[in-house]
């Protein structure tokens, strides 16, 4: 009855590590700002980052509302550590919201930084102010390291299961008389 246990276990044991492989999907780079104005943000690595609009949220420990789009004629770039280039926000295709607790935001778009740096965020051409986080956009990456995993380790709980029900009950047909 070992066999099937540690199976079991081990299969337990790779879900855990799934767990923690998604769990790092929601850390990395998170950085407030309001606008209009600028903002430095250091870039860790390269890649994708997701620009989001806060409706509600606490900033400097207040509550505070914003409306769900920003005003027409708004324009939000992000300028290369040289201060020349600028680059430009992808649209968001779908509308994406994110609601926790009296926080909520909807995503922009994404930023697509090509290389770590000291970025400078640009929101202008709005009047009232508005608040924004720039989040890593990382969950792809995370998800398939979860799935290495958890797919196996699903597969090894689940067969040691199966296995420990057969070893178990074929001990009881044994006893069983007239069998």
């Amino acid at each position: 009855m070992r066999g099937p246990v540690a199976l079991s276990v081990a299969g337990l044991a790779l879900l855990a590590l799934a767990w923690v492989a998604l769990s790092g999907a929601f850390q990395g780079l998170a950085k407030d700002f309001e606008g209009p104005g600028s903002t430095e943000v250091e870039i860790p690595r390269a890649g994708d980052y997701r620009l989001w609009l806060y409706t509600r949220t606490y900033l400097d420990g207040t509550f505070r509302e914003f409306p769900e789009q920003l005003p027409d004629g708004t324009r939000v770039v992000a300028r290369t550590p040289d201060g020349d280039e600028a680059i430009r926000l992808q649209s968001s295709r779908a509308t994406l919201t994110y609601t926790s607790g009296q926080t909520e935001r909807v995503a922009l778009g994404r930023f697509h930084f090509p290389e770590p740096g000291t970025y400078t965020i640009l929101a202008e051409g709005m009047e009232d102010a508005h608040a924004f986080t720039l989040r890593e956009v990382r969950f792809l990456e995370h998800a398939r390291r979860a799935a290495l995993f958890g797919i196996p380790g699903v597969v090894m709980f689940l067969a040691g299961i199966v296995w420990g029900i057969v070893v178990a009950t074929s001990g009881r047909r044994d006893e069983e008389p007239g069998s």
